[in-house]
């Protein structure tokens, strides 16, 4: 994902205030400060989980390579420090990923040495350092076949070249062989060690890699303060609406008792009631006799928007008597959502509940990431 789409997407939700030591449960604020070192001005951005599991993004200016940033977060949770805005590449040395605490941290960064930052302050972030460097020469291995793939890729979008395709695709199937090493080590990493913040946390590395059942079982293993923290509620968000195991989902509310209550009642799409843009609820159940194309967005979708025209011309082709199509939006600003439907001039019925992810909608057709498009039948 690009930085401007990041930027839109986070929510700037930034509160500024001094923060203890080491958290406990009921303190969760934090204060990061840190150093550039090559590089006096310019801006840097951090994004992270706050305390209620909302993503933030805040932007400071160096002071002679200095900057300070502070809020609240939940136990723990993964924090990316961009120090190049110009970046747009999530695995580019210029931003680095870190397990950010209720605690004081401070970040060493050097231009000439961007692949080693230092870090102090963390106790998750210091048991990860320790972690990864015993699987050094995995993603050391990984890390530079990556960047032979990368450099590959640019050339291939001037001259195309079936070989050096060829050599992409074994290069890559190469990076997957780490990838498995890597993740057998890791399961076992989070079998040993069920009450770390860094176990969570590579739970959520290889979600998209586990079966559902094996993530439930990971998941439940996990201790309660792990579970609890925005590390944990980022397994939860991804497992919760790929299972079918009602007693998981009771054992394991996403929201709350209600939501669980109200999602086992849905037995399809058109057991759903959503708002339009003007607050009146809108039955889906009025569509039975049709099919239905459901096309999930958000405003700050950056894909979503781009795939708009395509999608309008689509309405147009297709005769409104068979076919509807609806847009459930997944922002939970009512005026980004209007703004954005007039901006791009977005067709068809506009509905939302402005809950995002956590939407009834969202949870039952398992969107786990926008743009999704679902296909309904009579």
């Amino acid at each position: 994902m690009c930085i401007k789409y990041l930027l839109i997407f986070s929510v700037a939700i930034f509160v500024r205030n001094k923060a203890d030591s080491q958290s406990t449960g009921q303190n969760n604020q934090f204060i990061l400060n840190g150093e550039i070192v090559g590089r006096d001005t310019g801006s840097v951005m951090l994004w992270y989980f706050n305390n209620n599991n909302k993503t933030v993004s805040d932007t400071v200016k160096l002071n002679n390579g200095k900057f300070y940033f502070s809020g609240t977060i939940n136990r723990a949770c993964e924090a990316l420090l961009w120090t190049d805005l110009n970046n747009h590449m999530y695995d580019d040395p210029s931003m680095m990923r870190f397990l950010l605490e209720p605690s004081t941290m401070h970040i060493l960064y050097k231009i000439s040495n961007p692949s080693n930052p230092e870090t102090k302050g963390s106790k998750s972030q210091a048991e990860k350092e320790k972690w990864d460097k015993q699987k050094a020469a995995l993603l050391s291995a990984k890390a530079l076949i990556r960047k032979n793939i990368y450099s590959l890729e640019m050339l291939s979008k001037t001259n195309k070249d079936t070989l050096r395709e060829e050599q992409i695709n074994r290069l890559s199937w190469e990076v997957d062989s780490i990838n498995q090493k890597i993740r057998a080590l890791d399961v076992k990493y989070i079998e040993r060690h069920r009450g770390s913040y860094l176990s969570g946390y590579l739970l959520s590395r290889h979600t998209r890699k586990l079966s559902v059942d094996s993530l439930e079982m990971y998941y439940n293993e996990l201790s309660s303060d792990v579970k609890k923290s925005s590390i944990g509620h980022d397994v939860l968000m991804y497992v919760y609406p790929l299972t079918h195991n009602s007693d998981f989902r009771k054992a394991n509310p996403l929201v709350d008792i209600e939501f669980d209550q109200q999602l086992s009642k849905l037995k399809s799409i058109y057991d759903m009631t959503l708002n339009d843009t003007l607050g009146n609820a809108f039955q889906l159940s009025s569509f039975k006799a049709k099919y239905v194309v459901i096309d999930f967005w958000a405003s700050w979708c950056g894909p979503c928007i781009t795939n708009v025209p395509a999608l309008n011309e689509m309405i147009k082709h297709y005769e409104p008597d068979s076919i509807q199509f609806i847009s459930i939006s997944l922002d939970e600003n009512i005026n980004d959502w209007k703004k954005s439907i007039i901006k791009h001039h977005i067709t068809g019925i506009q509905l939302s509940d402005l809950n995002g992810f956590t939407s009834l909608a969202a949870i039952y057709c398992k969107v786990l990431s926008v743009p999704k498009y679902i296909v309904a039948d009579r």
